[in-house]
Protein backbone atom coordinates (compact mmCIF):
# COMPACT_ATOMS: atom_id res chain seq x y z
CA UNK A 1 0.00 0.00 0.00
CA UNK A 2 1.24 3.50 -0.79
CA UNK A 3 2.42 6.14 1.66
CA UNK A 4 2.96 9.80 0.87
CA UNK A 5 3.20 13.23 2.49
CA UNK A 6 1.04 16.25 1.80
CA UNK A 7 2.47 19.35 3.46
CA UNK A 8 2.33 18.58 7.23
CA UNK A 9 0.36 15.37 6.72
CA UNK A 10 1.42 11.75 6.45
CA UNK A 11 -1.04 9.66 4.47
CA UNK A 12 -1.04 5.87 4.30
CA UNK A 13 -3.35 3.70 2.23
CA UNK A 14 -4.02 0.90 4.70
CA UNK A 15 -6.64 -0.93 2.61
CA UNK A 16 -7.44 -0.17 -1.05
CA UNK A 17 -9.13 3.27 -1.06
CA UNK A 18 -9.01 3.56 2.75
CA UNK A 19 -6.48 6.08 4.03
CA UNK A 20 -5.02 6.73 7.49
CA UNK A 21 -4.10 10.40 7.87
CA UNK A 22 -1.76 11.87 10.49
CA UNK A 23 -0.92 15.55 11.06
CA UNK A 24 2.77 15.63 11.94
CA UNK A 25 3.12 18.88 13.91
CA UNK A 26 0.45 20.74 15.85
CA UNK A 27 0.10 24.39 16.82
CA UNK A 28 -1.17 23.64 20.35
CA UNK A 29 -1.83 20.79 22.78
CA UNK A 30 -5.16 19.38 21.60
CA UNK A 31 -5.73 20.63 18.07
CA UNK A 32 -5.71 17.37 16.15
CA UNK A 33 -6.10 13.61 16.03
CA UNK A 34 -5.43 10.96 13.40
CA UNK A 35 -8.35 9.84 11.28
CA UNK A 36 -9.52 7.69 8.41
CA UNK A 37 -10.80 8.57 4.94
CA UNK A 38 -12.86 5.88 3.20
CA UNK A 39 -13.01 6.73 -0.48
CA UNK A 40 -15.77 5.32 -2.72
CA UNK A 41 -15.20 1.84 -4.06
CA UNK A 42 -17.29 -0.38 -6.28
CA UNK A 43 -19.91 -2.36 -4.32
CA UNK A 44 -18.98 -0.56 -1.08
CA UNK A 45 -19.66 3.14 -0.43
CA UNK A 46 -20.74 5.49 -3.22
CA UNK A 47 -19.52 8.62 -1.42
CA UNK A 48 -16.60 9.38 0.91
CA UNK A 49 -16.87 8.68 4.64
CA UNK A 50 -14.49 10.26 7.16
CA UNK A 51 -13.83 9.06 10.71
CA UNK A 52 -12.44 11.47 13.29
CA UNK A 53 -10.12 13.45 11.01
CA UNK A 54 -9.90 16.50 13.30
CA UNK A 55 -6.81 18.00 11.69
CA UNK A 56 -6.13 21.73 11.87
CA UNK A 57 -8.19 23.93 9.52
CA UNK A 58 -5.43 24.82 7.07
CA UNK A 59 -4.94 21.15 6.19
CA UNK A 60 -8.57 20.21 5.68
CA UNK A 61 -8.81 21.90 2.22
CA UNK A 62 -5.62 20.11 1.22
CA UNK A 63 -7.27 16.73 1.86
CA UNK A 64 -10.51 17.92 0.30
CA UNK A 65 -8.75 19.05 -2.89
CA UNK A 66 -6.21 16.23 -3.15
CA UNK A 67 -8.92 13.57 -3.05
CA UNK A 68 -11.32 15.70 -5.14
CA UNK A 69 -14.08 15.30 -2.57
CA UNK A 70 -16.12 18.03 -4.27
CA UNK A 71 -17.04 15.65 -7.08
CA UNK A 72 -19.27 13.55 -4.84
CA UNK A 73 -22.89 14.19 -3.99
CA UNK A 74 -22.43 13.54 -0.27
CA UNK A 75 -19.72 13.56 2.40
CA UNK A 76 -20.19 11.96 5.83
CA UNK A 77 -18.01 12.73 8.86
CA UNK A 78 -18.18 10.57 12.02
CA UNK A 79 -16.87 11.87 15.36
CA UNK A 80 -15.76 9.34 17.99
CA UNK A 81 -16.44 11.44 21.12
CA UNK A 82 -16.64 14.95 22.53
CA UNK A 83 -13.08 15.74 23.71
CA UNK A 84 -11.34 18.85 22.39
CA UNK A 85 -8.79 17.05 20.19
CA UNK A 86 -11.72 15.40 18.37
CA UNK A 87 -14.17 18.30 17.99
CA UNK A 88 -12.26 21.57 17.63
CA UNK A 89 -12.22 21.74 13.80
CA UNK A 90 -15.18 19.59 12.76
CA UNK A 91 -17.00 22.80 11.81
CA UNK A 92 -14.54 23.17 8.91
CA UNK A 93 -15.79 19.87 7.48
CA UNK A 94 -19.34 21.07 8.01
CA UNK A 95 -18.56 24.18 5.94
CA UNK A 96 -17.55 21.80 3.16
CA UNK A 97 -21.10 20.37 3.38
CA UNK A 98 -20.21 17.23 5.31
CA UNK A 99 -22.98 15.56 7.28
CA UNK A 100 -21.70 15.28 10.85
CA UNK A 101 -22.44 12.20 13.01
CA UNK A 102 -21.72 11.95 16.73
CA UNK A 103 -22.36 9.42 19.52
CA UNK A 104 -24.45 10.43 22.49
CA UNK A 105 -24.31 11.78 25.15
CA UNK A 106 -21.75 14.52 24.36
CA UNK A 107 -22.96 15.43 20.87
CA UNK A 108 -23.74 19.02 21.91
CA UNK A 109 -20.03 19.69 22.41
CA UNK A 110 -19.79 20.03 18.64
CA UNK A 111 -22.17 22.98 18.62
CA UNK A 112 -21.48 24.65 21.97
CA UNK A 113 -18.31 25.27 23.95
CA UNK A 114 -20.46 25.89 27.01
CA UNK A 115 -21.82 22.35 26.61
CA UNK A 116 -18.23 21.08 26.55
CA UNK A 117 -17.40 22.90 29.79
CA UNK A 118 -20.61 21.71 31.43
CA UNK A 119 -20.35 18.08 30.31
CA UNK A 120 -16.87 17.60 31.73
CA UNK A 121 -17.24 19.54 34.97
CA UNK A 122 -14.75 22.34 34.31
CA UNK A 123 -16.89 25.02 35.93
CA UNK A 124 -17.29 23.07 39.16
CA UNK A 125 -13.60 23.67 39.89
CA UNK A 126 -12.34 26.41 37.55
CA UNK A 127 -13.30 29.99 36.83
CA UNK A 128 -14.91 30.26 33.41
CA UNK A 129 -12.27 32.66 31.94
CA UNK A 130 -9.57 30.11 32.77
CA UNK A 131 -11.55 27.16 31.38
CA UNK A 132 -12.37 29.08 28.21
CA UNK A 133 -8.68 29.34 27.35
CA UNK A 134 -8.85 25.68 26.30
CA UNK A 135 -11.22 26.60 23.48
CA UNK A 136 -9.29 29.61 22.21
CA UNK A 137 -5.91 27.87 22.50
CA UNK A 138 -7.11 25.02 20.30
CA UNK A 139 -9.05 27.27 17.90
CA UNK A 140 -12.39 25.64 18.66
CA UNK A 141 -15.19 26.75 16.33
CA UNK A 142 -18.68 25.32 16.91
CA UNK A 143 -20.66 23.62 14.20
CA UNK A 144 -23.78 25.48 13.10
CA UNK A 145 -26.04 22.43 12.87
CA UNK A 146 -26.69 19.75 15.44
CA UNK A 147 -25.05 16.46 14.42
CA UNK A 148 -26.85 13.25 13.52
CA UNK A 149 -26.76 11.31 16.77
CA UNK A 150 -26.16 7.59 17.16
CA UNK A 151 -25.87 5.44 20.27
CA UNK A 152 -22.61 3.69 21.16
CA UNK A 153 -23.04 0.15 19.87
CA UNK A 154 -25.10 1.14 16.82
CA UNK A 155 -24.19 -0.17 13.37
CA UNK A 156 -23.69 2.62 10.83
CA UNK A 157 -24.25 1.90 7.15
CA UNK A 158 -23.30 3.94 4.11
CA UNK A 159 -24.53 2.14 1.01
CA UNK A 160 -22.80 -1.27 1.41
CA UNK A 161 -20.19 -0.03 3.88
CA UNK A 162 -20.93 -1.31 7.39
CA UNK A 163 -19.27 0.18 10.45
CA UNK A 164 -19.91 -1.35 13.85
CA UNK A 165 -19.46 1.04 16.77
CA UNK A 166 -18.19 -0.31 20.08
CA UNK A 167 -18.61 1.55 23.39
CA UNK A 168 -15.22 2.36 24.91
CA UNK A 169 -16.59 4.53 27.68
CA UNK A 170 -13.82 4.30 30.28
CA UNK A 171 -12.17 7.19 28.43
CA UNK A 172 -15.38 9.19 28.03
CA UNK A 173 -19.10 8.50 28.05
CA UNK A 174 -20.07 8.07 24.41
CA UNK A 175 -16.52 7.31 23.25
CA UNK A 176 -16.63 4.63 20.57
CA UNK A 177 -14.33 2.49 18.49
CA UNK A 178 -15.13 1.54 14.88
CA UNK A 179 -14.93 -1.96 13.43
CA UNK A 180 -15.23 -2.65 9.69
CA UNK A 181 -16.25 -6.34 9.50
CA UNK A 182 -15.65 -6.78 5.76
CA UNK A 183 -12.40 -4.84 5.66
CA UNK A 184 -11.20 -6.34 8.99
CA UNK A 185 -10.16 -2.90 10.20
CA UNK A 186 -10.52 -1.82 13.84
CA UNK A 187 -10.08 1.83 14.84
CA UNK A 188 -9.90 2.12 18.64
CA UNK A 189 -10.07 5.92 18.58
CA UNK A 190 -8.70 7.49 21.80
CA UNK A 191 -8.45 4.37 23.95
CA UNK A 192 -4.83 5.13 24.84
CA UNK A 193 -2.55 3.53 22.25
CA UNK A 194 -0.50 6.64 21.44
CA UNK A 195 2.86 5.45 20.06
CA UNK A 196 4.23 6.90 16.84
CA UNK A 197 6.55 3.90 16.39
CA UNK A 198 7.14 0.56 18.13
CA UNK A 199 9.20 0.89 21.28
CA UNK A 200 8.08 4.45 22.06
CA UNK A 201 6.81 5.40 25.48
CA UNK A 202 4.15 8.11 25.72
CA UNK A 203 1.31 9.12 28.02
CA UNK A 204 -1.02 6.16 27.45
CA UNK A 205 -4.69 6.00 28.49
CA UNK A 206 -6.25 9.27 29.62
CA UNK A 207 -8.97 9.46 32.29
CA UNK A 208 -8.89 13.00 33.65
CA UNK A 209 -12.61 13.69 34.06
CA UNK A 210 -15.06 12.71 36.79
CA UNK A 211 -17.06 10.56 34.36
CA UNK A 212 -14.09 8.26 33.64
CA UNK A 213 -13.82 4.79 35.15
CA UNK A 214 -10.66 2.72 35.48
CA UNK A 215 -12.61 -0.51 35.94
CA UNK A 216 -14.51 0.18 32.73
CA UNK A 217 -11.29 1.29 31.04
CA UNK A 218 -9.64 -2.06 31.73
CA UNK A 219 -12.74 -3.88 30.46
CA UNK A 220 -12.62 -1.75 27.30
CA UNK A 221 -8.97 -2.64 26.69
CA UNK A 222 -9.76 -6.35 27.10
CA UNK A 223 -12.73 -6.08 24.73
CA UNK A 224 -10.73 -4.19 22.11
CA UNK A 225 -7.91 -6.75 22.31
CA UNK A 226 -10.37 -9.61 21.77
CA UNK A 227 -11.92 -7.91 18.73
CA UNK A 228 -8.51 -7.24 17.19
CA UNK A 229 -7.03 -10.68 17.80
CA UNK A 230 -10.14 -12.62 16.77
CA UNK A 231 -11.78 -10.51 14.07
CA UNK A 232 -9.50 -7.80 12.64
CA UNK A 233 -6.32 -7.63 10.60
CA UNK A 234 -5.40 -3.95 10.98
CA UNK A 235 -5.51 -1.77 14.11
CA UNK A 236 -5.54 2.02 14.04
CA UNK A 237 -5.86 4.65 16.75
CA UNK A 238 -6.33 8.40 17.08
CA UNK A 239 -2.68 8.98 18.06
CA UNK A 240 -0.58 6.02 16.91
CA UNK A 241 1.07 4.11 14.13
CA UNK A 242 -0.83 1.48 12.11
CA UNK A 243 -0.60 -2.06 13.49
CA UNK A 244 -0.69 -4.75 10.80
CA UNK A 245 0.45 -7.77 12.77
CA UNK A 246 -1.82 -9.47 15.29
CA UNK A 247 -0.27 -9.05 18.72
CA UNK A 248 -1.20 -7.89 22.21
CA UNK A 249 1.48 -5.23 22.62
CA UNK A 250 -0.84 -2.21 22.08
CA UNK A 251 -3.15 -3.51 24.79
CA UNK A 252 -0.35 -4.60 27.13
CA UNK A 253 1.11 -1.10 26.73
CA UNK A 254 -2.17 0.52 27.78
CA UNK A 255 -2.54 -1.77 30.78
CA UNK A 256 1.07 -1.14 31.76
CA UNK A 257 0.65 2.65 31.67
CA UNK A 258 -2.42 2.49 33.91
CA UNK A 259 -0.62 0.32 36.43
CA UNK A 260 2.45 2.57 36.35
CA UNK A 261 0.24 5.49 37.36
CA UNK A 262 -1.39 3.35 40.02
CA UNK A 263 1.99 2.41 41.48
CA UNK A 264 3.25 6.01 41.52
CA UNK A 265 0.14 7.23 43.29
CA UNK A 266 0.06 4.40 45.83
CA UNK A 267 3.76 4.85 46.63
CA UNK A 268 3.22 8.58 47.13
CA UNK A 269 0.30 7.91 49.48
CA UNK A 270 2.43 5.51 51.49
CA UNK A 271 5.13 8.18 51.77
CA UNK A 272 2.47 10.72 52.84
CA UNK A 273 1.26 8.40 55.59
CA UNK A 274 4.71 7.40 56.81
CA UNK A 275 5.85 11.00 57.09
CA UNK A 276 2.55 11.97 58.73
CA UNK A 277 2.08 14.86 56.38
CA UNK A 278 -0.48 17.50 57.19
CA UNK A 279 -2.98 19.02 54.80
CA UNK A 280 -5.12 17.73 51.97
CA UNK A 281 -3.94 14.46 50.38
CA UNK A 282 -4.93 15.47 46.84
CA UNK A 283 -3.06 18.78 47.12
CA UNK A 284 -0.01 16.90 48.35
CA UNK A 285 -0.16 14.44 45.45
CA UNK A 286 -0.63 17.27 42.97
CA UNK A 287 2.48 18.97 44.32
CA UNK A 288 4.59 15.95 43.31
CA UNK A 289 3.88 16.23 39.56
CA UNK A 290 3.15 12.52 39.38
CA UNK A 291 1.26 12.80 36.07
CA UNK A 292 2.05 16.19 34.48
CA UNK A 293 5.13 18.46 34.79
CA UNK A 294 3.07 21.26 36.34
CA UNK A 295 6.00 23.04 37.99
CA UNK A 296 6.95 24.26 34.53
CA UNK A 297 3.47 25.70 33.90
CA UNK A 298 1.77 28.98 34.66
CA UNK A 299 -1.90 29.87 34.68
CA UNK A 300 -4.21 29.34 32.92
CA UNK A 301 -2.64 26.05 31.78
CA UNK A 302 -1.50 25.26 35.33
CA UNK A 303 -5.08 25.33 36.63
CA UNK A 304 -6.38 23.26 33.73
CA UNK A 305 -3.71 20.57 34.11
CA UNK A 306 -4.21 20.51 37.90
CA UNK A 307 -7.90 19.92 37.24
CA UNK A 308 -7.16 17.00 34.91
CA UNK A 309 -4.50 15.49 37.17
CA UNK A 310 -6.75 15.74 40.21
CA UNK A 311 -9.31 13.55 38.46
CA UNK A 312 -6.69 11.10 37.25
CA UNK A 313 -5.58 10.74 40.87
CA UNK A 314 -9.15 10.52 42.19
CA UNK A 315 -10.05 7.90 39.61
CA UNK A 316 -7.15 5.80 40.86
CA UNK A 317 -8.15 6.33 44.49
CA UNK A 318 -11.74 5.39 43.68
CA UNK A 319 -10.84 2.30 41.65
CA UNK A 320 -10.45 -1.33 42.61
CA UNK A 321 -8.05 -2.25 39.81
CA UNK A 322 -5.56 -3.85 42.25
CA UNK A 323 -8.17 -6.04 43.90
Amino acid sequence: MKKFSLDNLNIEEIIPDIYFIHQIKASAYFTRCDGILIMPRNKRNLNPVIIDLNIEPEYIPKIYNHFKLNQYSRLDYICSHGHMDHISHVSKWEKLDAFIHSPSPHQNNLVSFDAFLEDFGFLKELNKPIAEILGSLNHYVPCKREPNVFRPGDILTFDNLEIQTFPLEGHSLGHVGFFFPIEKLFHISCLGFDLQKPGDDQFGPWYGFEECSLELYKENIDTAEKIFLESAKILTSSHSYVVRKKNSEPFDYMRRKIMQNQKKIMNAIQDYNEKEKNGDLIDYLLSLDLIYPKQKMKDPLLSIFRFWESWIIKNHLNSKINS
